[in-house]
């Protein structure tokens, strides 16, 4: 699914006419409530799902009506399912802000000197989501924070940190 983007995971069923309730994984939930389809995992392959009606329900929760599924029995199919959105779909960014998915493999560096590739985003849901950097075969741990991003360079594929002091001595 290298194609489509997270966004979020189908949590239960709510009423006896179909609807799920889908938990979504972004800060801006309101761009999605106008959404007319939405891709499920189905043999590791996104498969599309048109979408009758959105409703919000809290900050980061959407009720939605699914074609097909006008019943609690066939939506209950659904539940537990992670829900995906195509990658061109998303808005682009400008500046220092970015996608998770798309630093994997950067390269960082901080105070002029090479640290490493970033080789994921650590996001633990209730702690701070944090850079996963192989630094000549350790992993480094730093930090997804603003004020630790110098510089973002889409063209050099590199973000430039400014880590605070004794950060990677914790590392040696």
């Amino acid at each position: 699914m290298r194609d489509h983007y997270y966004l979020g995971r189908i949590s239960r069923t709510h009423g006896k006419w179909g609807s799920v309730l889908i938990t979504l994984d972004t800060d801006q939930p309101e761009r999605y409530y106008h959404s007319k389809i939405l891709f499920v995992e189905r043999d590791g392959r996104p498969f599309p799902l048109s979408i009758e009606k959105v409703k919000p329900m809290h900050r980061d929760e959407i009720k939605v009506d699914f074609e097909g599924y006008r019943h609690v029995t066939a939506a209950k199919e659904l539940v537990g399912k992670a829900v995906f959105l195509p990658l061109s779909s998303l808005p682009p960014l400008s500046g220092n802000q970015f996608y998770y998915h798309e630093v994997i493999g950067f390269n960082t560096l901080t105070q002029g000197k090479a640290l490493g590739k970033i080789k994921r985003i650590n996001e633990s849901g209730t702690a701070q989501d944090c850079f996963a950097i192989d630094c000549r075969g350790r992993e480094i741990l730093v930090p997804v924070v603003d004020e630790f991003i110098e510089r973002f360079d889409r063209e050099k594929r590199e973000i430039r940190l400014k880590l605070p002091e004794g950060l990677l001595d914790l590392y040696r």
